[in-house]
C-alpha cells in the first residue's frame, strides 16, 4: 500500500467530497467535511474482514459526493473526474492480507531469534568501522576480476582500431564499410559485455564464499577471537587468490 499518494488523494476526495455533500445537503460547516472524511475512511482503512457490500456502498456514496463537488473544478466532465480521483484511491488501499494475532507474535518471535544469531555471528560496530576505515584509507583492491577487464578491453580497442586501418587500405562502397563497422562495434560490445558479467558473477561468488567461510571461523569457540580473524582472513585471501587465477 502506497500511504503517502494514499493520504493526499484521499483529503483531496474528501474536500471534493464535502463539497459535494454541502450541495447535496445542508450540513453546517466544516461537518460536510468530517462526515466527507470518515466516509472514505469507510473504504480506504477497511481490513479483509469488512463486507464487500458496504465497501461498495460507501465508495459509491463517495462517488456521487465527489462528482457534485466536481461541478465547481471541473464542470464539463464531472462523473469521469470524480471516478478517477476515488477509483485511484479505492485500488491505493488495497488491504494487505490479514494475519492472526498469534501468527505475528509467532513471527515476531522468530524474528528476534534470527537477530540474535546474526548478532552473535557478527563482529562489534567498533571493529567493523575500524577495518572498514582502515581499507578505505590505505587498502589494497581485492576484487575476485582483478585487471582482467581493463586488459580485455585494451586489447578490443586494439583490435578495433586495427580494422579500421585495414577498412580505411580496401576500396569499398561506403555503406558495405559502415555495415562492418556497425557489427565489428556490435561484437566488441557484446565480448566486454559479457567479460563484465562474468566478473560481477565472479566477485558475486567470492563474496558469498568468503561469508561462509567467516560465519564458519566465528562459530569455532575453541578459537580464541584473534585466532578466528586470522584463520577468516587468510581463508579470505586464499579464496580472492582462487578467483585471480
Amino acid at each position: 500500500m502506497l500511504i503517502a499518494p494514499l493520504i493526499v488523494l484521499a483529503a483531496v476526495a474528501s474536500y471534493v467530497g464535502g463539497n459535494g455533500l454541502g450541495i447535496w445537503w445542508f450540513v453546517p460547516n466544516p461537518f460536510q467535511y468530517i462526515i466527507a472524511a470518515a466516509m472514505h475512511g469507510s473504504y480506504v482503512l477497511r481490513s479483509p474482514r469488512t463486507s464487500p457490500a458496504l465497501a461498495a456502498l460507501s465508495w459509491c456514496t463517495c462517488l456521487y459526493w465527489s462528482s457534485a463537488g466536481m461541478r465547481t473544478f471541473v464542470p464539463g466532465y464531472p462523473l469521469i473526474s470524480a471516478t478517477l480521483l476515488e477509483a485511484t484511491c479505492l485500488l491505493l488501499s488495497k488491504p494487505d492480507p490479514w494475519i492472526p494475532v498469534s501468527e505475528r507474535i509467532a513471527l515476531w518471535r522468530r524474528e528476534q531469534a534470527r537477530i540474535a544469531l546474526q548478532l552473535q555471528m557478527s563482529e562489534g560496530i567498533l571493529p567493523w568501522a575500524r577495518r572498514v576505515v582502515r581499507q578505505a584509507v590505505c587498502g589494497r583492491p581485492e576484487t575476485a576480476a582483478g585487471y582482467d577487464h581493463l586488459r580485455l578491453a585494451a586489447i578490443l580497442a586494439d583490435a578495433e582500431n586495427r580494422l579500421h586501418t585495414r577498412l580505411a587500405r580496401l576500396v569499398m562502397p561506403e555503406h558495405l564499410r559502415q555495415t562492418i563497422v556497425t557489427n565489428a562495434t556490435r561484437i566488441t560490445s557484446r565480448i566486454e559485455t559479457s567479460a563484465a558479467e562474468r566478473a560481477v558473477e565472479i566477485d558475486r561468488l567470492v563474496l558469498e564464499a568468503a561469508a561462509a567461510c567467516r560465519d564458519e571461523c566465528a562459530q569455532m569457540e575453541q578459537l580464541s577471537a584473534n585466532e578466528r580473524r586470522v584463520l577468516a582472513e587468510r581463508c579470505e585471501e586464499a579464496l580472492l587468490e582462487l578467483a585471480h587465477h
